[in-house]
C-alpha cells in the first residue's frame, strides 16, 4: 500500500487480512509506504498480531516505482 496511512483508509483492514492469509502463504510481505496519525497504532497492531515478520511499515520513500515492481 502506497499512501497517507490515515482514516479513512483502513490499512487495519488489510492487516487484518494478512493475519489470515499468511497461514495459506507463509512468505507473505505486505509493504506500507507512506506516514501518517495512525502508524504508532499500525505498528501496535503489527506488534499485538506477532505479524513483524510479514507487514512492514517503511516510511517515506523516493524509490516506489521499484517497490512497486517488486
Amino acid at each position: 500500500m502506497v499512501g497517507r496511512l490515515k482514516e479513512p483508509k483502513t490499512p487495519q483492514v488489510l492487516i487484518d487480512s494478512v493475519a489470515r492469509l499468511m497461514t495459506r502463504w507463509p512468505n507473505l510481505l505486505c509493504l506500507f509506504v507512506g506516514e501518517g496519525p495512525i502508524s504508532d497504532g499500525l505498528m501496535s497492531q503489527i506488534a499485538a498480531g506477532n505479524l513483524a515478520r510479514h507487514v512492514r511499515l517503511l516510511g517515506s520513500r523516493q524509490d516506489v516505482p521499484q517497490l512497486l515492481a517488486a
